[in-house]
């Protein structure tokens, strides 16, 4: 008998013989919350599964209602991007959030350190299926040209740590290009930064997210550095390390739950978050000797292109989806 896959996302399905997919995604849209949540529910009591991607509230609702009245919903989210509580409404939203996860069978993730989840969501960790991420220009390196035009890159926007990479540059004099959205678009993913003190060998640049303007960047950096806050629990960072190990490119990031468990100074150059001296020394050490820079390129790029991509991402989780919706029944 076939697994019955609902879903929110339009996806390949890779495993005919196993898996029927239906997508709930038109159906849900120009809908009021509550007329969501009553297609949802509906639709639900249909599935064994159902796999989310950025599942918002209504997704929790519906799913804690079918469940409390027919203990039937199977619920599989792609990695729910949680964030540390921070004041009186993170902690209340933190805590309504523990109470709808507990109908939540399982939360697939992409990074391996999610015991932060554990402590501020109550997730157990039986509950986490991980699921490698991949390099998001995997499909279009063979249209890419990578070469060294001399310059630093630090790009993204998801609690991005700016302000630590122009205190480890300030003084550097090599060029740095730092790539990022529109500043409310940078601040609404905790990315904030002291735009009047930035000096003049750094170039700030505000981006359209251009997928071609966007890998030219990081294919002619010479190295490439993520600079991530330090109170972040989500695995901010990730996509732009693969896409520019992909590229061949020596990336500089700071430990956390992007790395814990994934990759290791042979990969990258890292460091604790919010020292600027240990990034600077890294930067330094890394411009100093082309041959480290080789070095941590190549197994780089080996381990980013070992994780291929949209096709083996969808093919992963299509293959959990099988498996964890059989062990249910």
């Amino acid at each position: 008998m076939k697994i019955r896959l609902l879903t929110n996302e339009s996806l390949t399905n890779h495993f005919p013989d196993d898996l029927v997919i239906e997508g709930i995604a038109g159906r849900l849209k120009g809908r009021s919350i509550a007329g969501r949540v009553r297609v949802l529910f509906g639709a639900l009591r249909k599935s064994d599964a159902y796999l989310g991607f950025n599942s918002d509230f209504d997704i929790f609702l519906a799913a804690t209602l079918n469940r409390l009245a027919f203990g039937h919903a199977r619920v599989l989210l792609w990695d729910t991007n949680l964030h540390r509580p921070i004041g009186a409404a993170g902690v209340l939203k933190s805590v309504l959030k523990r109470v709808l996860f507990k109908f939540v069978d399982y939360f697939v993730v992409m990074h391996r350190h999610t015991a932060a989840y554990s402590r501020y969501y109550g997730i157990p960790a039986r509950k986490f299926v991980y699921v490698p991420f991949k390099a998001n220009n995997f499909e279009m390196l063979e249209g890419i040209e990578s070469r060294d035009e001399g310059y630093i890159l630090s790009c993204g926007a998801s609690y991005r740590d700016f302000n630590c990479l122009l205190a480890a540059v300030r003084d550097l004099g090599y060029p740095v290009k730092i790539v990022l959205p529109k500043r409310s678009i940078a601040q609404f993913h905790n990315t904030h930064f002291a735009a009047e003190s930035v000096p003049g060998h750094v170039q700030v640049i505000e981006h359209d997210m251009n997928k071609d303007t966007w890998n030219a960047y990081l294919s002619r950096a010479t190295v490439v550095v993520i600079p991530i806050e330090r109170h972040a629990i989500q695995p901010a960072g990730i996509s732009v390390y693969l896409e520019a190990m992909a590229l061949g490119k020596p990336v500089i990031i700071s430990r956390g739950a992007s790395t814990e468990g994934l990759i290791d100074e042979t990969k990258a150059a890292l460091y604790e978050p919010g020292d600027a001296a240990q990034l600077r020394l890294r930067i330094e050490d890394l411009l100093a000797n082309p041959a480290q820079r080789e070095q941590i390129a190549r197994e780089g790029q080996r381990y980013a292109l070992s994780l291929e991509g949209e096709r083996r991402l969808v093919r992963d989780l299509e293959r959990q989806v099988i498996d964890l919706a059989r062990r249910k029944r």
